[in-house]
This record gives structure tokens, sequence and C-alpha cells, in this order.
């Protein structure tokens, strides 16, 4: 592993809504997973399930890389797919100067730290802000 001064890890947790979105919120979270590792500023990506909730796990070597890829994963058509297939979410991000932490850890550390909130809810109040950015 390359050495660098700070890692930087994101964490996003979806929930899904039903039994029978399951396959749509795990091809959402793999898709997540996939274009974080096709990212050059992206060390690592995983996608994992706990307790039916489906985690996209990546670390970065730059804050603006982590920026970038999180304004595609909170654009308005992205968090539409999001509500179809989940009914909460979870996203949190941090930087670590030592190792970055592992999925597991990162995963414990979201479920003790973060707080679930609708996808629904999410994307209006982005839409909102947006909209209100644009005047």
């Amino acid at each position: 592993m390359i050495e660098i001064d700070s890692y930087y890890t994101a964490v996003t947790a979806l929930l899904p809504a039903h039994y029978w979105t399951t396959p749509k919120a795990c091809c959402l979270s793999t898709e997540t997973s996939k274009r974080a590792s096709k990212n050059r500023h992206c060390i690592s990506s995983k996608k994992i399930r706990k307790k039916g909730v489906f985690y996209t796990v990546s670390t970065w070597d730059s804050p603006e890389a982590l920026e970038e890829f999180f304004q595609h994963e909170l654009n308005d058509s992205h968090l539409r797919r999001m509500s179809k297939a989940g009914k909460y979410t979870k996203i949190m991000t941090f930087a670590s100067t030592s190792t970055p932490p592992n999925s597991n850890e990162a995963v414990s550390k979201v479920n003790k730290e973060g707080i679930w909130i609708d996808v629904e809810h999410l994307r209006t109040m982005l839409t909102s802000i947006t909209n209100d950015m644009k005047i």
C-alpha cells in the first residue's frame, strides 16, 4: 500500500424498503462500489451486507476526490433510484491519519455514530438546497 498522510473513508448504507426490493438495493450497492473502485483516487472499495443492510465502504487519497464521488452519489437521479430500492440510508465520511479502518471497523463506526434518514426526505432536501443555490 502506498504511504499517504491521511485517508478519507466514506460509508453509505442502504436498508431495503421491502424484501422484494433487496435485489435493487444490492445492485445499487454493487454499482456504487464498482464506480468508486474505478476512480484513480480510490484506494479501496468494498460492498458488505450485514443484517439486511447493504454498505459500501470506500477509502480515498484526498478529500476532493471523496467530495467529487459524493456529488454523483447525492444527485437527484441516483437518489431517486435509491428511494425505489431502499427506505433509509446512512452516509458518513471520516478521516484518519494512520492506516484506514478495515470495512468492518468502518461499518461499526457508522452503526454507532450515524443516524438513519429517509431516502426520499434526503432527496427532497438536497433538491431544495440545489434549487435555492441556482437562484
